[in-house]
Parts: C-alpha cells; structure tokens; sequence
C-alpha cells in the first residue's frame, strides 16, 4: 500500500484501546537482557517494525525470545555475542545496546545507529557518559566499541541536554559501576520512568525526579513481569481526531498524566 484513502464528513464516535508506547518499549525489551531468568512483557507493540528489528537483535545475541500476540518473554541467560551491523544500522535505538551489553558483559560493540534522518542527531553525550563511569570507549565511522577493562565506577554526570536514549545509556552502565552514579539534566520523561519501574521490578535501585536520575550500582537483577505504558502519541492522536470531527470517543487505558503540556493546549484551544 502507498496511500491511504480517507472519506471523511463523519464523527468519530466509541471506544478505542491504546497500545503500548514504542519509546518505552524499545528501552525495556534491551533492559530485559540484563536478566538470567525470564522478562515476561505485556502490551508490547509487536506489530511495529522497530519493535521487530529489536527483537531480532535480541535473539541474534543469544537470548531467548517468544512473542505470543502482545505479549514477549525474554530470557538473557544465553547472551553471549555482539549485535550484528546490519540489523543495528536499521533503527536508531539500538544504541542503547551499547550500555546494556557494556553492564552485561563488559564490553560491547555497536553498529553506527541507524534510524529516521530528522536532522542532526548526535550521541556524543551517550559516549562521554560511559566514559565518566570508567568504560573505555573508541568511535570509528562505522561501529562504537566499549570496554570495561578496569571496571565502572559511580559518578556525577552533568548532560548538557537531557537526551532520552542518552540517559537509558548511561543508566544501563551505572547499574553494574561500584558506588552510586548522579546524572543531572537527565530525560526523565514517561517512557524512562516507565524503564525506571520495570529496571526497579527487576532489582534496580533508582531514584528519578526533576531531571535527575540517581543509580545505585552492582545491580542484582533477576527477572519480572512489566506491562509496558500506553502510547500517548496515540492518545494525543486520538483526542485531536475526535475533536475535529466533532466526535465522542472513549479511550480506554490513556493517563493524561503523561501529556500534561499537550492537554492544556488542547483544553485551551476549547
């Protein structure tokens, strides 16, 4: 299919049901390798090719992956190996294998992140993070390699832009560092603090507020069961729809919690 045809001229009216939120997802699917026992995940947006490419990553490093609908278990007592290019170069979030490996086993190898081209998009705050805990980390034009050859160490870190994946990076490092490790100007947006319960839930200790995440180390995480957020682009979607249209709609799981800038707007606007 290349287009869509869309016959308007009629109200949206019913029920709708969200589906889980795909930058909450993507973090938490990488999360879940941390684990030597099962992950059991709930409301995960399978249907999604970036969902999709992370799984097969996933699997492709050793960890066991079953997906029944919306519903993933991820066992990643296997995890053995680096994430091949080709799959990684696909989407921009594999980059925070980089973190997660690096804490699993000490070392990892990325691919250049692939991704939707929306301007410049740097991860320089991501590589220098890992390096404040200690990680021994080279950028060559096409993969980021990182060691952890002398061991990570809890640290203050100070982001100069609160960068989402960014901060799943570096909380991904900190988790195996010794002592606890202050990230400042951090992304503490709905999705991280949906990966900030699940990594809590798996034995995680994480404080997070105000643009500041703090992260004990030596982090004994064991597996859990995590229902992943509803989206609220969805939501917002779905609000604005029903009000053009003059419609009446029911959204089933949605939190206005999460969008709090977008509601007023929308509330504002009548």
């Amino acid at each position: 299919m290349d287009k869509f045809l869309v016959h308007g001229g009629r109200p949206l009216q019913g029920s709708i049901r969200l589906s889980g939120a795909k930058n909450a997802a993507l973090p938490i699917l990488v999360a879940s390798i941390l684990a030597d026992e099962d992950v059991v995940l709930t409301n995960v947006p399978t249907a999604l090719k970036d969902v999709q490419t992370t799984l097969e990553i996933i699997e492709s490093i050793g960890a066991n992956v079953i997906v029944e609908k919306d519903r993933v278990v991820i066992n990643g007592r296997g995890v053995h190996q680096q994430p091949p290019a080709a799959l990684c170069s696909r989407i921009r979030s594999s980059l925070v294998f980089l973190g997660a490996l690096l804490a699993k086993l000490g070392r990892s190898e990325v691919a250049a992140p692939g991704g939707c081209k929306i301007g410049q998009r740097k991860f320089d705050l991501h590589i220098q993070g890992l390096r404040d805990l200690g990680a021994d980390v080279v950028c060559e034009e096409d993969a980021i390699h990182a060691r952890n050859e002398n061991g990570l160490y809890g640290a203050d870190i100070a982001m100069y832009l609160p960068t989402t994946t960014g901060t799943q990076n570096v909380v991904f490092g900190a988790l195996a560092a010794k002592g606890t490790t202050i990230i400042k100007n951090a992304n503490t947006r709905p999705e991280n603090q949906d990966l900030f319960a699940f990594l809590t839930k798996m034995g995680a200790t994480i404080r997070s507020g105000n643009r500041v995440v703090e992260v004990d180390g030596e982090a004994r995480l064991h597996g859990a069961e995590h229902q992943i957020m509803a989206g609220t682009d969805e939501m917002i979607t779905y609000i604005v729809m029903a009000a053009v249209t003059g419609g009446e709609i029911r959204i089933e799981n949605a939190s206005l919690q999460h969008e709090p800038i977008s509601v007023r707007h929308l509330r504002d606007s009548g």
